[in-house]
């Protein structure tokens, strides 16, 4: 039951007291003075008990007034939380949309990164192929050249080259200047081209010494890159106990060549001019040697 119905039954049964008190107060006063009396009192107790009633359906109607006001508080309230719980639901919505965008960027992005590692492997792989080719490249170059004799010229220098074997193979050839150029103070000697290939060699070290002065060269090489100096003209490597490689760059047809030795001693620029004019000579009959560092150029011979 309601507050206003309960509001409503309190009003019908006072009504229906205060209708019943009016009918017994007519048939006592028809009865004579003595009802009259006991109508009065009747009245009177009758009224007190009216008025408690009345005053005890007022406080139920003030309570019912209170408990109604309540429950419209109680209603807004209601309303109140309804709106926010819609507003929140639909922020966790926008929310939830915002998060699936960002999973898919997400997703994208992983795709993107994945792509890049693929073609970044990709362009790694064909530099180093490249880098391959143009090895390759250059080794053929070197070894027609050396097939050949190296036909190409280059200008000539200040030093006649020596005589080359005129019978005999190029290798057997280099395998003789290099028994000439040698001395009991050298240990290994290597004609070496630029990426470590021996030419021609001799000595238990031969190969292995090929090998670390093409590094030896290429490192000296990059020295411009950081100082103000030009291509290396020699090399020269001394360990604490006093054994010694030296290298002298040449160029034959175009081609970068490494002379080098590894011994207990320096060797005297005039031998490594004789040498350099010699193997020149057997490579490239036609092409000058390049100077030695730090010796004066020899003239040319009566009747050459």
């Amino acid at each position: 039951m309601t507050a206003l119905q309960q509001l409503w039954l309190a009003s019908a049964v006072g009504a229906v007291v205060f209708f019943a008190a009016g009918a017994l107060l007519a048939s006592l006063r028809r009865r004579g003075p003595v009802a009259e009396v006991a109508v009065q009192r009747v009245n009177t107790i009758e009224i007190d008990q009216l008025r408690q009633r009345a005053e005890t359906a007022d406080l139920r109607v003030a309570e019912l007034r209170a408990e109604q006001r309540s429950d419209a508080r109680l209603n807004d309230r209601l309303a109140t939380a309804e709106r926010e719980l819609t507003e929140r639901t639909a922020q966790l919505r926008e929310a939830a949309s915002q998060l699936d965008v960002m999973k898919a960027r997400i997703s994208d992005a992983e795709a993107m990164r994945t792509e890049y590692v693929r073609l970044r492997t990709q362009a790694n792989e064909m530099e180093f192929l490249g880098k391959e080719v143009a090895r390759l490249k250059d080794e053929l170059r070197a070894a027609k050249s050396l097939a050949i004799g190296g036909v190409k010229k280059i200008p000539p220098r200040a030093v006649k080259p020596a005589a080359s074997a005129a019978t005999g193979s190029i290798t057997e050839a280099l395998a003789g200047a290099i028994e000439r150029f040698s001395d009991p103070k050298m240990r290994s000697i290597a004609i070496v081209d630029k990426v470590g290939f021996p030419v021609s060699s001799s000595g238990d070290d031969g190969a292995e010494l090929a090998g670390y002065v093409a590094l030896l060269h290429d490192v000296a090489t990059r020295a411009s890159q950081f100082l103000p100096i030009a291509l290396p003209a020699s090399i020269e490597v001394i360990d604490e106990h006093g054994a010694r490689i030296s290298v002298w760059p040449f160029d034959v047809a175009d081609e970068r060549l490494l002379l080098a030795n590894l011994g207990v001693g320096a060797t005297e620029a005039t031998r490594v001019e004789r040498m350099l004019s010699e193997v020149v000579g057997i490579l490239a009959p036609s092409v000058t040697p390049p100077p030695v560092p730090g010796v004066t150029p020899r003239p040319a011979e009566p009747g050459h």
